[in-house]
C-alpha cells in the first residue's frame, strides 16, 4: 500500500532505506539490524538509526536510549511525529506552511556553515516539517539546515552527555527513491562517517519499523492458532507430518541447493557516489571504499599502509592482477572514479571472501 511507509533497511521499495544501509557498509562501516526493543537487550554498536518509527518507543525505551547516548552513543533520529524522545530533547516537530490555513510549502532548506555541509549545494526540494524548541531554555543544538528565509531547522545535531542525537525532520531524503539526488543525504552520511570510525557498527532498529524477526511461519502459526478452525487444521497438519516421518519415505533434494550470490550494493554506491561528486569529496570516499574492501575480505597486505599500497600489494597475485589494475587506475584519477573503483573492489572481495546469502 502507498500509505505503508517504512524506513526499513530491509525494504528495497522507494520508501525503504536499504540503499543507504548498503552504501554505509561499502564506506567501511558494519551494518546490523535490531529486532528487539531497547529494553529487551542492551544496545550495541556505535550508532543506532531510528527513522520515522511506526511503533513508537516507550518511556522505558527512551530512558535506556538516552542513558546509552550520554555514555557516548549516537542516534540518527527522524521522529515522523512528536514522540517521547523528541520531548526529552526539548524539541517539537512542526508542519510549516507559507500562510495560515494554507497547504503551500515554505520552500527548500539551506545549509549552515559546518564541516558536514561544506561544499554541498541544496536542491530545490521543499521541506514540509521543521524542528522547534518547546521550552524557554536556549537550545543546545547545532542547526545544519534551515528553511530559506527563517531559522527553523530541518536537520540538527543535539549533543547529549558524551554522545548525541542527529535529528532529521524528514527521513525521505534517505529513502531509496531519493538517495541518489538528495544533498541532505550527503550531509547526513558525512555526519555518520565523521561520528564513527571504520569498522564501527551502525544498527538499524527494525523492531520500531514493525519487524520483530519472528519469521513467516511464526506469523502464520499465530494467525491460525487464534481461531477454532485454524487450531483443527494445525493439529491435522501435525498428524500428517508425523505419519510421513513414520513411513520412512525419503523426500527432499539429495544435493544441497546452490549458494545464492549476494546482491552487489554497487548500484547503491553509484547513487551515493553521484552526490559525493557534487560535493567534491571523492578522495575521502575512495579511501573508505578500499578500507571497506579490506575489512570485508579480511586481508590486509603486510607493510601496506596507504590505499594505493594495498592495491599494489594485491596486484602481485595473478588472479587479482586485472581488477587491481582497474582499481589503481580509478583511484589515481583526479578526482577518483568511484564507480569504476567500487566495481573493481567487488571482484577483488569475491576472490578473497566466500559468498554468503544476505539475510
Amino acid at each position: 500500500m502507498a500509505s505503508d511507509l517504512r524506513r526499513s533497511a530491509l525494504r528495497t521499495t522507494p520508501d525503504g532505506v536499504a540503499a543507504w544501509s548498503r552504501a554505509l557498509e561499502r564506506l567501511g562501516l558494519t551494518v546490523d539490524e535490531r529486532f528487539q526493543s531497547f529494553t529487551a537487550a542492551p544496545l550495541h554498536g556505535e550508532l543506532v538509526v531510528l527513522l520515522e518509527p511506526t511503533q513508537a518507543p516507550s518511556a522505558a525505551e527512551i530512558g535506556v536510549a538516552l542513558g546509552w547516548v550520554r555514555d557516548g552513543g549516537v542516534i540518527v533520529y527522524s521522529p515522523g511525529y512528536d514522540g517521547l524522545l523528541l520531548d526529552s530533547l526539548h524539541l517539537s516537530l512542526q508542519r510549516r506552511s507559507s500562510a495560515i490555513s494554507s497547504d503551500a510549502l515554505p520552500g527548500p532548506s539551506r545549509f549552515r556553515p559546518h564541516r558536514w555541509t561544506a561544499g554541498v549545494e541544496p536542491d530545490t526540494a521543499v521541506s514540509t516539517w521543521t524542528l522547534e524548541p518547546d521550552s524557554v531554555a536556549p537550545p543546545t543544538w547545532t542547526p545544519l539546515a534551515v528553511i530559506v528565509g527563517s531559522q527553523d531547522p530541518t536537520l540538527a545535531w543535539v549533543p547529549e552527555g558524551a554522545g548525541g542525537v542527529l535529528v532529521v525532520a524528514e527521513a525521505e531524503p534517505l529513502s531509496n527513491g531519493r538517495l541518489g539526488s538528495s544533498p541532505m543525504a550527503t550531509v547526513i552520511t558525512r555526519a555518520v562517517l565523521d561520528l564513527a570510525q571504520p569498522g564501527d557498527t551502525v544498527v538499524f532498529s527494525e523492531y520500531h519499523q514493525g519487524v520483530q524477526g519472528r519469521g513467516f511461519f511464526r506469523e502464520v502459526y499465530e494467525m491460525a492458532s487464534s481461531t477454532r478452525l485454524g487450531r483443527v487444521l494445525l493439529e491435522g497438519s501435525a498428524v500428517a507430518i508425523l505419519l510421513l516421518l513414520v513411513s520412512g519415505r525419503a523426500f527432499g533434494a539429495p544435493e544441497p541447493e546452490p549458494e545464492i550470490d549476494r546482491r552487489s550494493p554497487l548500484e547503491h554506491v553509484e547513487a551515493l557516489g553521484r552526490i559525493y561528486e557534487r560535493s567534491h569529496a571523492e578522495r575521502t570516499v575512495a579511501r573508505r571504499l578500499v578500507q571497506g574492501a579490506v575489512r570485508r575480505s579480511g586481508q590486509r597486505p603486510a607493510g601496506a599502509e596507504t590505499e594505493v599500497e594495498i592495491l599494489e600489494a594485491w596486484s602481485a597475485r595473478p588472479e587479482l592482477a586485472s581488477p587491481t589494475r582497474l582499481a589503481l587506475a580509478a583511484i589515481r584519477r583526479d578526482p577518483p572514479d568511484l564507480i569504476r573503483l567500487s566495481s573493481a573492489l567487488d571482484v577483488i572481495v569475491d576472490e578473497y571472501a566466500p559468498k554468503h546469502p544476505r539475510p
